[in-house]
């Protein structure tokens, strides 16, 4: 088998010149000591897979928490079937790795369905009309150009926001037999096969 790789992109298309949030442990113990302070008793849940990938994600997650201040636990569960049920029907969580897929080629689909108070893939991702407002005028711009500025705000509204920690890219591989030819590549691991042919 000869393996063809789509790129991970890092959204080069959209890149801006705003900074997204920097790391700062002593901004964070200062937060945690301000909602202890309300009332907050600092223990947080972190669900996740229980596979090597993730177990690895939360267990850096939880050190990197435990190092500011928290009291964490860890819910690895058994499958992906598991975690969507907690993550997306039950909402039963508080932390959760998740992927929210947003795609260098066609952004908005994904920012849409995962960060619009519209959309249908939040799974308690915290919205705003803030964002709503930008993802709406993101779609409406009229050139790439006009995008990228409205993406930089978005950014901006993201570091106010914080609806989500990025942690990593996710790679894509896709697999064909070198005797398969015409494979056109397209966005969340599909090809189009209209002009395949064997030989």
């Amino acid at each position: 088998m000869r393996g063809e790789r789509i790129e991970a992109q890092v959204f080069a298309t959209w890149h801006t010149d705003v900074e997204p949030l920097p790391f700062d442990p002593d901004r964070a113990r200062e937060l945690l000591d301000e909602a202890k302070a309300d009332g907050y008793d600092g223990k947080i849940t972190w669900l996740d897979g229980s596979d090597p990938a993730s177990r690895a994600t939360a267990q850096a997650a939880k050190g990197f928490l435990e190092a500011v201040g928290f009291e964490v636990d860890l819910d690895l569960v058994a499958n992906v079937q598991e975690q969507i049920v907690k993550v997306a029907v039950d909402r039963s969580h508080d932390v959760a790795g998740w992927g929210i897929s947003w795609r260098e080629a066609g952004p908005y689909g994904r920012m849409f369905a995962t960060l619009h108070s519209q959309g249908n893939l939040s799974a308690g991702m915290p919205t705003s009309p803030e964002m709503d407002a930008l993802f709406d005028e993101f779609q409406g711009a009229e050139s790439e150009e006009d995008q990228r500025e409205v993406m930089g705000r978005i950014q901006a509204q993201w570091n106010e926001q914080v609806p989500a920690l990025i942690l990593s890219p996710t790679f894509e591989y896709l697999l064909w037999s070198e005797d398969l030819h015409g494979v056109v590549e397209s966005t969340n691991s599909m090809v189009l096969l209209h002009e395949a042919w064997i030989g």
